[in-house]
């Protein structure tokens, strides 16, 4: 064999590697691709409620994330989005109130948190 055809050989090998690596690369990307338009799609979804937070279904557009809702229908999924994003601030605003309370509430709140603990534990144990 000559030393031609022993190079050409090892380019041929190398392009072969290095398609390898780009399929590898463009599989990749595509399954990241595909978990953002998974995840893309939910954040819609969660838009799609809010609108019907935010509009009272007078609005001419403004707040909408598309041409004002066309064709988008009212459905149980989007009323549940809607109350578990609702419940949600209703939490974070508790929390909100509770952290700026003082150290001295916050110590008192927790240890009357133990003794309910406790006295359910108690309970509990009487039972066996």
């Amino acid at each position: 064999m000559s030393d031609k055809f022993i190079e050409l050989e090892e380019k041929i090998s190398n392009q072969a590697n290095h398609i390898k690596i780009i399929e590898r690369v463009i599989k990749e990307q595509k399954r990241q691709i595909t978990i953002m338009r998974e995840s893309l799609e939910c954040k819609n979804r969660e838009l799609d409620a809010l609108h019907y937070v935010w509009c009272n279904g007078g609005c001419g557009g403004g707040v909408h994330r598309y041409d004002s809702m066309k064709g988008v229908e009212l459905t149980e999924e989007i009323v549940k989005i809607a109350e578990r994003n609702t419940q949600r601030l209703r939490t974070w605003f508790i929390n909100y109130k509770f952290r700026n309370k003082t150290d001295e509430y916050k110590d008192k709140y927790f240890k009357s948190f133990k003794y309910r603990i406790r006295l359910i534990l108690k309970r509990i144990c009487d039972l066996l």
